[in-house]
Parts: structure tokens; sequence; C-alpha cells
């Protein structure tokens, strides 16, 4: 599962135990170990699917792009969800920010394109860019965290069972 921690580390934390108890199998959380990249990418590649928690910034921040980019390049299907509440996604905005990727960041999050750069000399921002572009144009699950019990329940099952459609497991 991948987030901007700031906006969305409750959510992510309750989603992975609540699909995890769902699922029978351990969700990995990025945020569990972010002390090396490289590994971070592996765990990615490892994964049957990757969620991504959409919310305003989390395309800003570099290991989420980085996590985006391994799920792309070796196609591991995403599941993106929409966290509802203080830090919505902007769709209207993605056209302008992944067609110079590298300048918005610099923008957005001073230091985020160096970052990425330094880990991975070998792909460009402007090939994350276009890659990833076309990956979000997909319509997101919605997620609540502010909802009933019931609402939250009906959001998770709705979850799970992109994450078993796009795995190619049955629901």
């Amino acid at each position: 599962m991948s987030h901007y921690k700031y906006e969305a580390a409750e959510a992510a934390r309750y989603i992975t135990d609540k699909l995890e108890g769902r699922l029978g199998v351990p969700v990995f959380l990025d945020s569990d170990d972010l002390s090396d990249l490289r590994k971070l990418c592996e765990q990615v590649v490892q994964s049957d699917v990757l969620i991504l928690l959409l919310t305003k910034d989390v395309l800003t921040r570099p290991w989420c792009l980085i996590e985006l980019y391994t799920a792309v390049t070796n196609r591991i299907p995403i599941v993106t969800v929409e966290v509802e509440g203080a830090f919505p996604y902007d769709y209207a905005d993605a056209p302008k920010f992944f067609a110079d990727l590298e300048q918005q960041l610099e923008i957005r999050n001073r230091g985020a394109a160096a970052t990425i750069r330094e880990e991975f000399p070998d792909v460009t921002l402007e090939q994350i860019g276009q890659e990833l572009s076309s990956i979000l144009k997909v319509i997101a699950k919605p997620y609540d965290p502010a909802g009933s019990s019931n609402v939250i329940d009906a959001q998770l099952r709705d979850i799970e069972q992109a994450m078993r459609e796009k795995a190619g497991q049955p629901p």
C-alpha cells in the first residue's frame, strides 16, 4: 500500500489491518520500512496488487512515485483508492503535473526530483511522468474514514473486490 504518511497514515493503517483480515494474507504497508528505496521496490515487484491511496500531495513524494513506476513497469496491477476528507486529490491538476513532472516536483516538494535522480539514475522524470499519467485516469474506489461502519465495510469490500479482479482471483 502506497500513501503519503502526512495525509493518509491513519487510513493506510486501518485499511491494511482490515484487508489482512479479509484476505488472510499480509498486506505490505510502505511506511513500515522506508530505510532502503531499492528494498521497497522489491516489495512492490513481489506484490500481487499495489494500492495507491490518492490524496492531495501523494504524487509529490519520491517514494510513492517510484513505487508506482515500479508497479507499472513490472506489470503489477494498481488499485487507486481516493481518501475523502481533508486532503482531496485534484484530478484536474494531474495533466499539468505529469506534463512537466520535474518542474512541478521542484515547486511542490523541493528536493523530490533530486532524490529520485540520485536513487534511480537510469530512470528519467519524463519517463515516470509519461508512464504514470496514463494509469491515474482510472476511476478510484472511494474510502471515507468518517463514514459509518457500514459504509466503511462496503468500501473495503469494493477495494478487496478490485484487488482480487486485478490479481486475477475470484471475488
